[in-house]
């Protein structure tokens, strides 16, 4: 290969490097999930089922949005919403019993 063909090629060969090293997976971004929505789902129902309101309210450092669930015979009830969890990518909704003390009846991921 003469010296101007050489010269030729160099340029191309780091293209063509940039090209394909393009096609290489990314690493996770922060704030993408790394739970599964099912696996977290599963996982907030058997921590938080059947447990006062109180305790959760402890643990988020917050209350949540309240939303009255009209519910004809039934005990008064509310749905509760905490936001999304980083890690599953789940918005937090509780199930809340009314009574003396609220009690967290189930949890969904939405």
């Amino acid at each position: 290969m003469d010296r101007k063909n050489l010269t030729l090629s160099i340029p191309g060969l780091a293209i063509v490097s940039v090209l394909v090293s393009g096609c290489a997976p990314l690493p996770p971004e922060e704030g993408v999930a790394v739970m599964d929505q099912d696996s977290h789902e599963e996982m907030m129902r058997k921590r938080w089922a059947d447990r006062p309101y109180r305790e959760l309210v402890e643990h988020m450092g917050r209350k949540g949005l309240v939303m009255d669930i009209p519910r004809y015979g039934w005990p008064g009830s509310s749905a509760v919403v905490f936001g999304v969890d980083d890690a599953s990518g789940c918005v937090d909704a509780f199930l809340v019993l009314h009574g003396k003390e609220p009690q967290i009846k189930d949890y969904f991921c939405r």
